[in-house]
């Protein structure tokens, strides 16, 4: 092996032409003197040797090399200069989208600024009694999305009044940079029904819808509790009686239950709880009361028929019932009838024929038949009204100024036959 004459590289001794630069290795120096093989100082100094064929020694003089090896450094230099940019780049996205995430769950779960985005659960009992739950305890089901969201919770809820676990789906959205609120919430119970009703908050309401079943009483003593055996459920009793000057007086006790249940109709802007009192059956509902004899014996009570009328009045009340007389009087020259009973009275604490009252009857009341007339007379005494309704549902005129017995032409009562 020899290195070449003029690149300096490793090559074949038999080599005619170098194989990297294409140098002819057959160039032969001039001799200077004796023969030696010497480089005149001039050409030394120049550095160019010519081949054979004119080609040059070197390719390139020593000031190019250093330029290309300046360039070459300087292109280095950018390149690690743009992979640093873009590794820093790279770094702060990375960054940010940990602190996004971090951020978007710690908003997510149970914070306090996700309960205070939640707007508050509206409600009303019945239609009305309008309420407000707010979010005491949150339980994140499931999430999904960057910079929006939607989540599932378990939401407890409650206020003075209630107390209930709902379903609810929350939407939001990323306020940049690190930002979160809620865009719509939505309510549902798939499966948790219950509602707990907290008793305090609920006695007010409770005892104005009692006291609304019986308007003309008095209710003192008001009573209620929890039904330990239903959340939702409450129970309870009290004394009623009437108000001075009443028709008649009442002294009794009711007992009475009920219980709030949720309505399914979540999807809209105020949900409603509907709250249902009945007469609690299992206890027993004592009554005893006292007639006004001069209010009840004031009025002749009057019925026109085709071919007469009839007249009916209370002429007493004692004990457990009334004394009723009726006369009926003829258009034919018949002569009248007259006919009395005694009946017993009853205070109806399930609903009133006439008012439909659900809780309590606001009267009492009896039925007598007239048999003559094939009439019957329901006699409804209520604390301060008196209806006599026949069975026809036609009403009795109350007359204070009309007599009982008919008048002959002379002036004279006439004394009607007595009935059967």
């Amino acid at each position: 092996m020899r290195y070449c004459i003029i690149c300096g590289k490793l090559i074949e001794n038999e080599a005619m032409n170098c194989p990297y630069c294409g140098a002819s290795q057959e160039t032969e120096f001039p001799s200077y003197g004796a023969g030696a093989m010497q480089i005149p100082p001039e050409v030394e100094s120049q550095g160019t040797l010519q081949p054979q064929f004119g080609a040059p020694l070197y390719t390139q003089p020593p000031v190019m090399l250093a330029e290309e090896e300046e360039m070459i450094s300087g292109k280095k230099g950018r390149l690690l200069i743009s992979l640093l940019v873009l590794v820093g780049l790279l770094l702060m996205v990375s960054v940010y989208f940990t602190v996004l995430v971090l951020t978007r769950n710690h908003f997510l779960d149970e914070s306090e600024d996700l309960k205070a985005a939640i707007p508050a659960f509206e409600y009303t009992i019945n239609g009305e009694n309008y309420g407000e739950m707010s979010v005491y305890q949150m339980t994140r089901l499931q999430s999904d999305g960057l910079f929006t969201f939607d989540a599932t919770y378990r939401v407890n809820l409650a206020d003075e009044r209630l107390k209930q676990t709902l379903n609810l789906e929350v939407h939001g959205e990323n306020v940049f940079p690190f930002g979160w609120k809620v865009t719509d919430v939505h309510w549902s119970d798939e499966s948790m029904g219950i509602v707990e009703v907290n008793i305090t908050g609920m006695k007010d309401l409770v005892q104005a819808a009692v006291e609304e079943g019986i308007p003309t009483h008095r209710a003192e003593n008001f009573a209620i509790w929890v039904n330990d055996q239903n959340p939702s459920g409450f129970k309870g009793d009290l004394v009623i009686s009437n108000l001075r000057g009443s028709n008649y007086s009442i002294q009794g006790s009711y007992s009475y239950e009920g219980e709030i249940s949720p309505s399914t109709q979540f999807d809209r802007g105020i949900h409603d709880y509907a709250m249902t009192i009945r007469r609690r059956e299992a206890a027993v509902s004592a009554v005893s009361y006292s007639g006004n004899k001069e209010r009840l014996t004031a009025c002749v009570y009057v019925r026109q028929l085709q071919d007469g009328e009839v007249r009916l009045r209370i002429t007493d009340i004692a004990g457990s019932g009334i004394h009723v007389e009726a006369v009926r009087t003829y258009t034919d020259g018949r002569e009248p009838l007259w006919g009395e009973s005694d009946v017993n009275l009853l205070w109806s604490v399930n609903a009133d024929p006439k008012t439909g009252n659900p809780l309590a009857s606001d009267r009492i009341g009896c039925t007598w038949t007239f048999s003559d007339a094939r009439l019957g007379f329901q006699i409804i005494i209520g604390p301060e009204t008196i209806d006599v309704i026949g069975d026809d549902n036609q009403r009795l005129e109350p007359r204070a100024d009309y007599p009982f017995y008919p008048v002959g032409p002379d002036g004279v009562p006439i004394l009607p036959t007595k009935e059967g």
